[in-house]
């Protein structure tokens, strides 16, 4: 059954830079359906689903597709994932000779499915669930159960079969989340003895606890393409490690003490991430969502989309999922009038003007009292952003001078709107 989308244009812009010129058309696609959005192929045509029911495929061209249903009883679980060609997904499904939930392969050529089995046990109707895919389809990565209170982090090739990852701790739990396009590492978790949830890797079978200078992380969520960078996050927010404990935190928005966080995914480049803050305790959907990257910060999924006068119809995008590796297309899902709904959330430029960016200069910087736009292009307006991404009251433009007296000191981002073109500096108030 082919569901109702919602698209408008909108200008968007691309925070990986600090200083940026963009002629930007960029693209919402809102679709009004009950399920959480997971993956999308690199082309951002071809979304995977879920819910608790089952999977599904959505296209523009075709709408929602089913593609299984757990049809033994019990609640889906895991994470589907999708190739980058986006021809196979790896997901949790029944399978029909055992009746018991476990990994397993759709392709989307053949209709057809390839179940992947478990390790040693089952709980609840499930020998194992599906979390993580390489982006060409040749390593799946996940959970299988060893007796109904305990699992392993799983990872499945056609060559070696299902092999379980084991577990650090005796008698502990662990799960694999992703893992790298080069199949080398692998992310997830291992609780520790009193069943907090500890950030974990696997290269081969040697497991290792990801930490800050001696304090463990929590769970990792994704990992860059290269394997390079590892995101994740909960009670100590959002976070991103790479090797020798470098890690930063995505900085807490001012909603009170019981807000957490997690990154959710991150480009292959590992300079945006994507993820989540929401009131705890409370679904990650009823939260909000972010984008950030190390020059611009955290900011607000929905101020990065309004800051260039996108209209997102009522949508809080609170539960961004997926950010392509190339950072163009975002997915995720989110709340309208109560209901939940799912986005792709299309970045690409169709030009850009480089030139634009010797053409305007502000000065002074740092300022004091008023801050002078200098530009062979007519100035419309501009939009002043704080490094937490919050929008400030609209400054006056007069003779292409803004009055900055009355801000804070400190760094601060400025939008400038020339024509349909947008560009995006910084500026410091003294």
């Amino acid at each position: 059954m082919k569901t109702k989308s919602t698209y408008f244009t909108a200008f968007l812009l691309m925070i990986t830079f600090p200083y940026l010129p963009l002629e930007i058309k960029a693209q919402l696609t809102v679709i009004n359906i009950g399920h959480y959005a997971h993956d999308i192929s690199q082309d951002g045509q071809t979304m995977v689903l879920s819910n608790s029911r089952g999977n599904y495929i959505w296209t523009e061209a075709e709408g929602l597709v089913t593609i299984n249903t757990i049809s033994n009883g019990y609640s889906n679980s895991g994470r589907p994932s999708i190739s980058a060609d986006g021809n196979l997904v790896a997901a949790t499904a029944t399978n029909p000779t055992t009746q018991l939930n476990e990994m397993a392969l759709y392709n989307r050529t053949t209709s057809t499915w390839t179940y992947l089995g478990g390790i040693e046990g089952q709980s609840d109707g499930s020998k194992s669930s599906a979390w993580g895919f390489t982006k060409d389809g040749s390593t799946a990565v996940g959970l299988g159960w060893v007796s109904a209170a305990r699992a392993h982090a799983i990872k499945w090739t056609a060559h070696e079969g299902l092999q379980d990852l084991g577990s650090t701790v005796e008698n502990r739990s662990s799960r694999a989340n992703a893992i790298s396009d080069d199949g080398e590492v692998i992310v997830g978790w291992q609780d520790a003895e009193n069943g907090t949830r500890q950030g974990a890797l696997w290269r081969g079978k040697n497991q290792i606890l990801l930490s800050d200078k001696g304090t463990i992380l929590t769970e990792a969520s994704a990992v860059s393409a290269d394997g390079n960078w590892v995101v994740g996050g909960n009670h100590q927010g959002p976070w991103r490690w790479t090797s020798n404990d470098q890690v930063d935190y995505v900085p807490h928005p001012d909603t009170g003490a019981f807000f957490r966080g997690a990154a959710t995914s991150i480009t292959a480049d590992g300079k945006i991430v994507i993820g989540y803050f929401r009131p705890w305790p409370g679904p990650p959907i009823g939260g909000e969502g972010f984008i950030w990257t190390k020059e611009t910060g955290r900011v607000e999924l929905n101020a990065y989309a309004e800051a260039l006068g996108i209209d997102t119809k009522g949508v809080q995008l609170s539960l961004p999922s997926t950010i392509t590796s190339d950072g163009k297309y975002i997915i995720g899902s989110g709340m309208l009038n109560d209901n939940q709904v799912a986005f792709i959330l299309n970045t690409t430029p169709l030009s850009t003007s480089e030139h634009l960016k010797n053409q305007v200069v502000l000065y002074p910087n740092p300022v004091v009292n008023s801050l002078i736009i200098k530009s062979n292009t007519p100035v419309k307006s501009v939009v002043i952003y704080t490094l937490t991404g919050q929008r400030l009251a609209t400054p006056i433009l007069k003779d292409n001078r803004i009055d900055v007296r009355n801000l804070e000191k400190g760094v601060y981002y400025i939008h400038l709107f020339l024509g349909n073109k947008i560009i995006q500096s910084r500026f410091i108030k003294h």
